[in-house]
C-alpha cells in the first residue's frame, strides 16, 4: 500500500479562516486516487480509517475507528463492531445494540418500550399504557393531566385546558400573555379571533396594532405599520431608522440613514447618498468610479495592471502572471494548462489531487477506538435484550452463554419487565399521581 506524501500548508488568509489545512498529492491511481492523512491510496482496494489505510477484505468497506467491517452483516456502535443479530432492526445504543422494533435507547441505556418511557434521560414505568407521557423526568397520565413547564396540572377544563407558564387555564374564555419574563392569564375581551396580547394586556387586533408593547389604533387601515413606537402609512411613507419619511420617489424610495433617496440613480455609503454613475463605495468611503482604481477588501487601490488588475485580499495583482488562492499569491506555473487552488496552494488537476490534511473522504463511521471484528457465532452482548417472560421474540435472538466483555454484564437484565435493583437509584418512578 503505497502512499505519496506532501507538505501541508496552513491557510491563514482572513478571507477564508475556516478552510483549514490542505495539501497536494500525486494522482497515482488516476480517477480512483483517494486522500488519507496527507497521502494517496487506491479507493478500489483500500479504505482510509481515521488516517490509516486498510485493505478491503470480504466486503469490509466501512470504518469503525481504525478497523473495517462489512456493513451488510455488522454494525459499528461507539467504536465497537457487532454482528447484526436483529437484521435490519439492529440499532445502536452507546456501544451496544438493541432491537429497534421492541426496545429503545435512553441516555445510553436500553429499555423495553412496553414497560418504560424515556423522560429526559430517566426511565420511569409506563404506568398508564398508551396514555403515559413525560413531564420533566417523571411520567404522568395524559388523559387526566397536562404538563405545564414540568408541573402536572389536572385537566379541570377538559379539552379547553391549556398551560400558561406553570399554571393551567380555560382556553375557551381566556388567553395567555407573556411580557418581560412574566406570564398572565387574560380574559378574551374581543372574542377568540381578535383577542391578542400587547405588553401583557389584551387588545383588539382588528382595530389596533401593537408597537413595542403599545396598542395603537389602525388609523391607516390595512396600511398601518409600526415605525419605532409610532405608526405610519406604509403606502405613502418609509420607515428609516425609526423615522417615518414620505415616499418622495415612489417605488424607488430607499432609505439612507434617516432620509429617503432615489434608488433608481443613487445608492447609500455609510449613511451618505451618492450617484452610482459617478462614484462607488469602498469600505464606507466614496471614490470616483474610473478605470484607474478598484476596491480590494475595503481598500481603494490603483489599477496598476490595467484591465488585468485583480484583487487578492486587499492587494492588486496581474491576472496574466499570477493566481490568488485564498489570499495567497502564486506565480502561474507555465506547465499547467489550467491552474486550480488547493487551500492556499496551486496544483495541476490532471496529475495531482487536492486533499484535506486529515481523514479520508471515503465512507467512515469516524469513531476513535480500535475494534475486533466478531463473526456471527461470537458474543454480541445480547443478553440485555432477553424479553420478559412470554415475549414472542425470545426465539429470534441468537445468544451466547459467554459475554465478550465483563462490562456488558451490567446491562444484561435492564430490559426485563420491571427494572432491576441496580437501576433504582437512577430512575425516578412516579406510580402515584397527585
Amino acid at each position: 500500500m503505497l502512499m505519496s506524501y506532501c507538505v501541508c500548508s496552513e491557510t491563514t488568509s482572513a478571507l477564508s479562516p475556516l478552510l483549514g489545512r490542505y495539501c497536494v498529492v500525486s494522482r497515482r491511481y488516476g480517477f480512483y486516487t483517494g486522500c488519507c492523512n496527507g497521502g494517496s491510496y487506491d479507493t478500489r482496494r483500500d479504505v482510509c480509517c481515521q488516517g490509516r489505510i486498510q485493505r478491503i477484505v470480504s466486503g469490509r468497506t466501512r470504518c469503525c475507528g481504525t478497523s473495517t467491517y462489512n456493513p451488510s452483516t455488522h454494525v459499528c456502535c461507539g467504536g465497537r463492531i457487532h454482528y447484526k443479530s436483529y437484521g435490519s432492526y439492529t440499532s445502536c445504543c452507546g456501544s451496544n445494540i438493541y432491537r429497534s422494533t421492541t426496545h429503545g435507547c435512553c441516555n445510553g441505556r436500553r429499555y423495553h418500550r412496553d414497560y418504560h418511557v424515556c423522560c429526559r434521560g430517566q426511565l420511569p414505568r409506563k404506568s398508564y399504557g398508551s396514555n403515559t407521557g413525560c413531564c420533566g423526568t417523571s411520567s404522568y397520565n395524559r388523559q387526566s393531566y397536562v404538563c405545564c413547564n414540568g408541573v402536572r396540572r389536572p385537566k379541570s377544563y377538559g379539552l379547553y385546558t391549556r398551560c400558561c407558564g406553570t399554571a393551567s387555564y380555560n382556553y375557551r374564555y381566556y388567553t395567555c400573555c407573556y411580557n418581560r419574563g412574566l406570564y398572565s392569564v387574560q380574559r378574551r375581551t374581543y372574542g377568540q379571533l381578535y383577542s391578542s396580547c400587547c405588553g401583557g394586556r389584551v387588545y383588539n387586533s382588528r382595530t389596533h396594532r401593537c408597537c413595542n408593547g403599545r396598542a395603537l389604533r389602525k388609523i391607516h387601515g390595512s396600511y398601518t405599520y409600526c415605525c419605532g413606537n409610532s405608526i405610519y402609512n406604509y403606502q405613502t411613507h418609509r420607515c428609516c431608522n425609526g423615522t417615518a419619511v414620505r415616499r418622495t420617489y415612489g417605488s424607488y424610495s430607499y432609505c439612507c440613514g434617516n432620509r429617503v433617496i432615489n434608488g433608481r440613480y443613487y445608492s447609500c455609503c455609510n449613511g451618505r447618498s451618492y450617484l452610482r454613475s459617478t462614484y462607488s463605495c469602498c469600505g464606507g468611503r466614496l471614490y470616483r468610479t474610473s478605470s484607474t482604481h478598484l476596491c480590494c477588501g475595503g481598500v481603494i487601490r490603483e489599477r496598476g495592471f490595467g484591465s488585468y488588475s485583480r484583487c487578492c485580499g486587499s492587494a492588486v495583482y496581474d491576472s496574466r502572471k499570477s493566481v490568488c488562492c485564498n489570499g495567497h499569491l502564486h506565480c502561474k506555473p507555465s506547465t499547467y494548462s489550467r491552474t486550480y487552488c488547493c487551500g492556499s496552494n496551486v496544483y495541476n488537476s490532471s496529475t495531482q489531487k487536492c486533499c484535506y490534511c486529515g481523514t479520508s473522504t471515503v465512507l467512515s463511521d469516524a469513531l476513535a477506538l480500535d475494534s475486533k471484528l466478531p463473526d456471527a457465532s461470537e458474543a454480541d452482548d445480547d443478553a440485555q435484550d432477553s424479553p420478559p417472560p412470554g415475549d414472542s421474540d425470545a426465539g429470534d435472538v441468537k445468544q451466547d452463554s459467554k459475554l465478550s466483555e465483563a462490562s456488558d454484564a451490567d446491562d444484561s437484565a435492564q430490559d426485563s419487565q420491571p427494572l432491576d435493583a441496580s437501576d433504582s437509584g437512577n430512575v425516578k418512578q412516579d406510580s402515584k399521581l397527585p
